[in-house]
């Protein structure tokens, strides 16, 4: 009897102890990038400038509600003057981080500036994870 209670009781925790593993694997796996957006802010901003230059603020605006419908990813680029290119309203709280003060107990978010020429991308990272 103590030898088959052994077997039952070692399979059993070596089962949960393969889910675990499986579980962790999978998660790992499955998980989006949290810090992407730091990598794409060069290209966030060549494209908007881009835009820009080509279509001019309806350009920039075209472009920069695209990504936040295909990325998730709500951005605001500056030209060298401090103009929102899109003609968006922007935050307080963004417009102080491009200036390079941080209110940090006022908004916890992080936000992602990427300075190319004098023109600015500020994209804000949730503190979830998601852009």
């Amino acid at each position: 009897m103590r030898s088959l209670f052994l077997r039952i009781f070692l399979s059993f925790w070596a089962a949960q102890a393969l889910f675990l593993v499986l579980a962790i694997l999978v998660t790992i796996a499955m998980r989006p990038a949290r810090h992407g957006i730091e990598n794409q802010g060069p290209q966030i901003l060549a494209e908007a400038v881009n835009a820009y230059q080509s279509g001019g603020e309806r350009g920039a605006h075209d472009y920069l509600e695209e990504l936040l419908h295909t990325q998730h990813v709500r951005a605001f680029v500056f030209d060298p003057s401090g103009h929102e290119l899109s003609g968006r309203q922007v935050p307080p709280w963004i417009e102080d981080t491009r200036q390079g003060f941080r209110r940090a107990a006022a908004h916890p978010t992080e936000v992602s500036l990427t300075t190319m020429d004098g023109w600015t991308a500020c994209c804000p990272i949730a503190s979830s994870g998601r852009r």
